[in-house]
């Protein structure tokens, strides 16, 4: 009689698991969210849009943008494109409305050419454009490879140094 309730319980449980194992498998829906930017260096009235990947998407599940700091950052929904305004740093958050979904998040930091906040140059056409004052930082290497003719007309205090390294090539320094 006790081996008999035992099975009963045994194939009872095995049924619930089997129920709840065959839910989750048709439940599912292997959505997908993921912001591909993690951080931006603009200046004051650059425009960039940001990159995110949603697979899968359900018809419920609505995207937004949400600026930490608006008086630094404009977003036009119609482009889908973020504008500098000021000088200074911010958050953007890609909020979902799935539940139990984080907040994806792109950090932006605002160059405007003062002390605390730089003119952020990040390419030759940055560069070009350094008048010869304020505050400037360089966020990576440019390579002045073919350029060497527009660095004669460029002008600004201090010098440009060529010098010769280990393969024999020519790296230019401010």
């Amino acid at each position: 009689m006790n081996y008999q309730r035992f099975v009963v319980f045994l194939v009872s449980l095995l049924m619930c698991v089997a129920v709840g194992v065959t839910t989750y498998y048709f439940m599912k829906d292997e959505e997908y969210i993921f912001l591909q930017t993690q951080e931006v260096n603009v200046n004051v009235g650059e425009k960039f849009k940001l990159e995110f990947k949603h697979d899968n998407p359900l018809k419920s599940t609505k995207l937004s943008w949400e600026i930490q700091n608006t008086d630094l950052l404009a977003y036009d929904e119609e482009s889908g494109v973020f504008t500098a305004k000021a000088g200074g740093s911010t958050e953007i958050w890609l909020n979902t409305t799935r539940r139990g979904w984080k907040i994806q998040r792109c950090f932006v930091k605002i160059g405007d050419g003062s002390d605390e906040n730089p003119t952020i140059i990040k390419d030759f056409d940055s560069l070009e454009n350094i008048a010869s004052d304020g505050h400037y930082i360089l966020i990576s290497d440019i390579d002045l490879q073919g350029k060497e003719s527009a660095l004669h007309n460029w002008r600004i205090r201090g010098r440009i140094e060529r010098e010769r390294t280990h393969n024999q090539e020519f790296d230019y320094h401010c």
